[in-house]
């Protein structure tokens, strides 16, 4: 049984997710061919961080000549769109615990890119 506190910061996590998603709609058509596509195939980079596999990810699901800045856009879309479900699956336990967490920071990012 969650606590008044847990449902809050639950509902507040619903809240973002939702409204992020919306973003991560409105802001990846700039930058993949289709968005939701791309999310599905983001697993891969996830698990097989490399500067080859962002730039075969880019290549499957981009839209055609971005630069690289829009391809770091791209990837901090794909890292926000998640985030609201990292946060869910650790509210039950440390919120603390999510934020130490980050391997896939926007650094990380940059230096696969660039790499």
């Amino acid at each position: 049984m969650e606590s008044e506190m847990e449902k809050a910061l639950r509902e507040a996590l619903d809240l973002l997710r939702d409204e992020l998603s919306l973003v991560f709609e409105r802001e990846g058509e700039k930058v993949f061919k289709d968005v939701w596509e791309a999310r599905n195939g983001y697993i891969e980079v996830i698990l097989h961080r490399s500067s080859e596999r962002i730039r075969s990810f880019f290549e499957q699901y981009g839209i055609k000549d971005l630069d690289q800045k829009e391809k770091i856009t791209g990837l901090k879309l794909l890292e926000m769109r998640d985030m609201p479900y990292r946060c869910i699956r650790v509210a039950g336990g440390s919120l603390l615990t999510w934020l130490d967490w980050r391997p896939f920071s926007f650094f990380n990012m940059q230096a696969g890119l660039s790499s």
